[in-house]
């Protein structure tokens, strides 16, 4: 037999072998992935294609049970455009319309042709065989269709016709990998169906011997390689068009098991990867990210090649789909956020300075705080506040950080009596200028070595108003003060100036209140000897008046009127004193009842009484109608007295 072969049979038979091997092989894989969309419909269509191709194989080399094996290979025939269909509505993401119930009728169809041709007397519905013949050495049964199976034809047609609609909606609506993917998938299938129009019109010889089979194979090996190369079954091409790779931000894709799939090169420059992290569990390679992520906090990486401190990461995660909406994996890009948490400490610290600003009680614990903020949130340990004293016309030294202290101390320079480098403080000091002209300095170079090269500390110094001057200091290879440590620097100097003047305050009203209450004190001396001692001594004078008043004569009587009358007024000026000595020393005296007082007519009434008490005097007023104040009972006491 296999001597009879022609050379194009025996290109039929491998051709056709190897399809179904293909499609064999491709149904497995597929098969083995069938949680992912459309990847059990893939599957289904491959078994149908092997079948075919199978089939086709074993009836033209004649085994036996050939007149069935041909049957048979109808079912495939008639069923794989069917397959097909099914797995473009998957394939679209319109799974449900498989399993939607106006599906049923057309699902019917491919058993409608299994039972014509498992069932004997209807094996001649769909078509009708011919006598077997020989081609090329294979056995060969034509066939052609019937009216019915022309009609059933036509349906696979149209069916065939709404499968490319859909693909061609959906590379319109689909992301850049995914049209391309779709564009090959349409491209196989428009390579099957051109062989299969070629073959069944005759444009190729041996059209018995159809090759549309392994062409299938074909179709569904393209389809594979792009399902797996534009990989609905993989996560990177999903972000093909979204990694930038001159992004200045790392950003690492992760797949669903959190397993690195890829990387931009600003991330390969952080932690100097290289290959060797695709797959790597995204902990092994960037460590704390997972829980970072989970906790929507921060992640710690120290950037390799360089001698730099840990720097702070805010990863920020999207998640990725695919074209089914099925979770695919994350995209996560780092952002260095070292610069913003520093500034957010360093706001923290102010914040918490000014409040224990509030409660500090001397001027030495506000310069403290605030030396102790800047070497802590400004990370400047060479710090301190030194203040004016105005006896000596001379700033001195309130408080240093140990650092600068150490420092000091090593220096050798010539010291003060506060045990402090006297140029420090000297009049022509930067410190003076500062202080006088009430403007901050920066970048002021410190020695601390006479007569040395190069400055150790750089400092920068702020006026502290009246109260002297506070400054931070670095060492001088650290670099200069960055804008926004200047920035918190002054306002840290402003909030110290601020506690020093509210200190002051309080001082003073201390220091007046103090002198109220020493007043105070004397008046109610004062008021305790004037009713004790001027009282009782007029007391005495009163009752000496009436005893002597049975011994004057009439010629003396008016001379003993008068004394008469002014120890009365001065028995009221006594109680009128005491009064307002009470009223002033009271804690309660502004809450005393007012009412208005006509003081034009307590005037003329003390006038009058004058006039009676002199009269060899003259007295002439002028004193307007309705002159009224509001006051207490004490307005009237003090103006009948004063006069």
């Amino acid at each position: 037999m296999w001597g009879q072969l022609s050379a194009f049979a025996l290109f039929y038979l491998v051709a056709t072998t190897v399809g179904a091997v293909v499609a064999s092989g491709l149904a497995v894989v597929a098969y083995r992935r069938r949680d992912q969309p459309a990847a059990a419909e893939f599957a289904l269509l491959n078994v149908t294609v092997a079948g075919w191709c199978g089939t086709a194989v074993l009836a033209r080399l004649g085994v036996p049970g050939a007149d069935y094996i041909w049957h048979v290979n109808n079912i495939f025939v008639f069923s794989l455009i069917f397959v097909w269909f099914a797995f473009v509505l998957a394939y679209t993401g319109r799974s449900e319309w498989i399993r939607h119930p106006a599906m049923l009728a057309l699902w019917s169809l491919p058993g409608a042709v299994v039972f014509t041709v498992l069932y004997p007397p209807a094996q001649s519905i769909l078509v009708t065989d011919g006598p077997a013949k020989t081609v090329e050495g294979l056995s060969v049964v034509p066939w052609s269709f019937t009216d019915i199976g022309a009609l059933l034809l036509v349906l696979v047609f149209l069916l065939d016709i709404v499968a490319f609609g859909l693909l061609a909606q959906f590379v319109y609506r689909s992301r850049a990998p995914y049209s391309r993917q779709v564009g090959a998938i349409i491209g196989a299938r428009l390579l099957g169906l051109a062989t299969g129009v070629a073959f069944y019109a005759g444009f190729f010889p041996y059209s018995d011997l159809s090759l549309v089979p392994a062409a299938f194979a074909g179709q569904s090996l393209v389809i594979a390689w792009a399902l797996f190369r534009y990989d609905f079954l993989d996560v990177v091409p999903l972000t093909a068009g979204t990694i930038v790779d001159q992004m200045a931000d790392a950003v690492v894709v992760l797949d669903a098991d959190d397993r690195v799939v890829d990387y931009n090169p600003a991330l390969a420059s952080l932690i100097g990867c290289d290959e060797s992290a695709m797959g790597r569990h995204v902990d092994t390679v960037l460590p704390g990210l997972p829980g970072a992520l989970e906790r929507d906090g921060t992640v710690g990486l120290v950037p390799a090649g360089a001698d730099t401190p840990q720097r702070s990461y805010q990863p920020q995660s999207t998640p990725l789909y695919d074209h089914h909406d099925v979770y695919r994996g994350r995209l996560v890009v780092l952002r260095d956020v070292t610069l913003q948490q520093t500034r957010e400490r360093t706001l923290e610290a102010l914040r918490s300075a000014t409040e224990r600003f509030l409660d500090a009680t001397d001027p030495e614990t506000v310069a403290e705080i605030a030396t102790e903020t800047a070497q802590r949130a400004l990370d400047c340990p060479y710090s301190g506040v030194v203040r004016y004293d105005g006896e000596a016309d001379r700033l001195r030294l309130v408080t240093l950080t140990d650092e600068l202290s150490t420092l000091v101390e090593e220096s050798g320079l010539e010291s003060n009596t506060d045990g402090h480098p006297a140029a420090w403080f000297t009049a022509e000091n930067e410190l003076w200028q500062v202080f006088e002209r009430g403007e901050p300095r920066y970048e002021v170079p410190v020695w601390v070595e006479p007569g040395g090269d190069d400055p150790a500390v750089t400092a920068a110094l702020f006026p502290l108003g009246e109260h002297g001057v506070f400054g931070i200091g670095r060492r001088a290879d650290e670099g200069t003060f960055s804008d926004e440590d200047r920035r918190f620097a002054r306002t840290l100097a402003d909030s110290t100036e601020t506690a020093l003047d509210r200190h002051k305050r309080e001082q003073e009203l201390e220091a007046s209140r103090q002198a109220v209450e020493q007043r105070t004190e004397q008046l109610q001396f004062f008021n305790s000897a004037l009713r004790h001692d001027l009282r009782n001594a007029v007391m005495v004078i009163d009752a000496n008046l009436e005893f002597l008043s049975e011994h004057v004569t009439d010629a003396g009587r008016s001379h003993l009127e008068t004394v008469s009358a002014w120890v009365s007024d001065m028995t009221s000026l006594i109680e009128t004193v005491s009064s307002l000595t009470d009223a002033i020393t009271s804690p309660g005296h502004s809450e005393r009842a007012r009412q208005a007082v006509d003081l034009s007519a307590v005037l003329e009434e003390r006038v009058d009484k004058f006039a009676e008490s002199h009269d060899q005097a003259t007295v002439d007023t002028d004193i307007p109608d309705g002159l009224r104040v509001t006051g207490d009972e004490l307005v009237g006491q003090s103006s009948t007295t004063s006069c």
